[in-house]
C-alpha cells in the first residue's frame, strides 16, 4: 500500500506539472483589443471584426479557449449576431465577416462589438451604421421595431416631426413644418438643438469646396470637436470624414459654453468629384444633426473665361465695390507677393457685410492653389459662385476687404452706408505677403464715393 501511495503521488505531480503551465499562461494574459475594418459602414457593406489578445514575456495564447463575439444594435437593444472563433498561438483572432444585407439590418445608429476570450478579458469597439434614404423604413415600421421616437430617422431632404394627438412620428418637408404647427397638428420642441449645422450650401458643383460651420453646445475645457462625416445619401456609404483632433483638458477649468467648428482637415475642405446627393452628420457626444446637399456638374464657360478679361480699374476717385449678378460664376485674378522664406497659406473669406465674422451663406469661392511658395511671386485664381438671394458682402484677400454685391450692376445704387465697416481700423496680424487685383471675369467694378 505504502509503494501504491507514493506512485500515486508521483504520478499526480506529473500531471499537474503541464497543467499548472497551462493555468499559469491564462494568467499572464494582460489585454485584449477588438477592431473593425471602418468606423462607419451603409447598407450593403461587409462588417470586418478582428482582435488580438497581449499575453505577458512573449508566452503562447491556449489555442482551446474560445473567443466569443457579440454584436449589438444599440438603438434597438438588439444581439444581432453571436459569433465564436479561437486565437493564434500569437493571440490573433478574426471572425468571417457580416454583410449587412441582411434584413435584420434595419435602423441607422450605434452599434456595438464585444469579445470575451473565455471568462478571462474582454473589450468592446463601436461602429455607425446608416441605412441611406434609398433603404430607410417609414417612420411607423421604425417604430413598430422598437426605435424610440427621438431615433427615429427620416429621408435627409425632410424633417421629423411629433404628432400632438399621439405622439407619433412623422417626416415632412421644411416648408411644412410652419404650417403644420399654425395647424395644430404637431408640435415643436422650444429648446435649441446642442449641435446644428449652418452655412451649408444646398448646391455645389463637382471639385468644389464644401464650406459648412458646425455650432454646438459642450462641456468646453481645453477643446471639444464634433465628428463630421459625409455620405451618400442614397446608400449610406461614407465619401469623407473629418481629421481626428486631440486636446487635454486644463485642471479645474471648463464649463458649458457654445462654440463654432469649420468643416474642414487642416486648411483643406472637403472636395467631392461625384454627382450625387450628399448627407453631412456632425455629432457631439449623443447629440447629432444631418443636413443634406448636391453635387452637379460646372457651368459650362465660355472660353474667354480663361484667364480674367477684365483688367482691374484702378483709381483713387473712391471705394472699389465689386459686382456681380446672383445665381452666377464669375472670377478674380490676384497677384501675391511673398515677402517671407517660408511657404504661407491663402485665401478668399466671403462674409457678411453687416457682419465680419460670419461667412455669407448664400456665396462661395474657391481655388486649385491655397499654397504660396518662400519669396514667390504668382497669380491665384479665385472662383465665385453666388447663390439666387440679392444682398451685399465683403470679400477678403488678408485682412479688411472689398465690398461685394451680388445682384446689381454698374446701373444699380450702391452707397457706402451698405457696408457698414467700411471706414474701420482694422487690427491685423503679422502678414507676410502682399496681393493685388488683377483682373476678373463675370465681376465688375463700380467706384463709389468715399463716407
Amino acid at each position: 500500500m505504502k509503494t501504491l501511495y507514493i506512485a500515486i503521488i508521483v504520478l499526480a505531480s506529473i500531471l499537474l506539472v503541464p497543467l499548472s503551465f497551462a493555468y499559469g499562461d491564462i494568467l499572464e494574459i494582460q489585454n485584449m483589443s477588438v477592431y473593425t475594418n471602418k468606423d462607419s459602414y451603409g447598407k450593403g457593406d461587409i462588417v470586418r471584426i478582428s482582435g488580438e489578445i497581449q499575453s505577458a514575456n512573449g508566452m503562447t495564447v491556449s489555442k482551446d479557449i474560445p473567443i466569443t463575439v457579440v454584436l449589438t444594435n444599440n438603438v434597438l437593444q438588439k444581439t444581432m449576431e453571436i459569433l465564436k472563433t479561437y486565437p493564434s498561438i500569437n493571440g490573433n483572432f478574426a471572425v468571417a465577416g457580416i454583410p449587412t444585407t441582411d434584413s435584420s439590418w434595419e435602423s441607422s445608429g450605434t452599434y456595438t462589438v464585444t469579445a470575451s476570450y473565455g471568462n478571462i478579458v474582454h473589450d468592446t469597439t463601436t461602429f455607425s451604421f446608416e441605412m441611406g434614404d434609398s433603404n430607410l423604413l417609414t417612420p411607423l415600421k421604425q417604430s413598430k421595431l422598437g426605435v424610440p421616437s427621438d431615433k427615429i430617422e427620416c429621408r435627409s431632404d425632410l424633417q421629423s416631426i411629433i404628432k400632438a394627438e399621439d405622439n407619433s412620428t412623422a417626416c415632412v418637408t421644411q416648408q411644412t413644418v410652419q404650417i403644420l404647427v399654425e395647424r395644430g397638428w404637431t408640435r415643436t420642441n422650444s429648446q435649441e438643438s446642442p449641435i446644428s449645422i449652418i452655412e451649408l450650401n444646398t448646391e455645389y458643383s463637382v471639385g468644389q469646396p464644401i464650406n459648412a460651420t458646425i455650432k454646438y453646445t459642450g462641456w468646453m475645457n481645453g477643446g471639444l470637436y464634433p465628428d463630421v462625416k459625409i455620405l451618400n445619401a442614397d446608400n449610406g456609404s461614407k465619401v469623407w470624414v473629418n481629421c481626428l483632433y486631440t486636446h487635454s483638458e486644463q485642471p479645474g477649468g471648463g464649463g458649458i459654453g457654445t462654440d463654432t467648428y469649420n468643416v474642414k482637415c487642416g486648411d483643406k475642405y472637403p472636395i467631392i468629384n461625384q454627382t450625387g446627393t450628399y448627407t453631412m452628420i456632425a455629432s457631439v457626444d449623443n447629440d447629432m444633426a444631418k443636413a443634406r446637399f448636391t453635387v452637379v456638374k460646372p457651368l459650362l464657360l465660355p472660353a474667354s473665361f480663361e484667364p480674367c478679361d477684365t483688367p482691374y480699374p484702378q483709381s483713387n476717385t473712391g471705394v472699389a465695390v465689386l459686382y456681380m449678378p446672383a445665381n452666377s460664376i464669375g472670377k478674380i485674378c490676384v497677384r501675391y507677393y511673398n515677402l517671407n522664406n517660408t511657404p504661407t497659406g491663402i485665401g478668399m473669406r466671403i462674409f457678411e457685410a453687416n457682419n465680419l465674422t460670419k461667412n455669407a451663406s448664400n456665396v462661395t469661392a474657391w481655388t486649385d492653389d491655397s499654397t504660396l511658395e518662400g519669396n514667390a511671386n504668382k497669380t491665384i485664381v479665385y472662383f465665385i459662385k453666388t447663390g439666387t438671394r440679392v444682398g451685399f458682402y465683403g470679400v477678403s484677400l488678408n485682412c479688411g476687404g472689398f465690398p461685394f454685391a451680388v445682384g446689381y450692376d454698374a446701373n444699380s445704387t450702391i452707397t457706402a452706408s451698405d457696408f457698414p465697416w467700411i471706414g474701420r481700423a482694422f487690427h491685423c496680424g503679422v502678414i507676410t505677403y502682399d496681393s493685388h487685383i488683377e483682373g476678373t471675369t463675370g465681376i465688375g467694378v463700380k467706384y463709389i464715393p468715399y463716407p
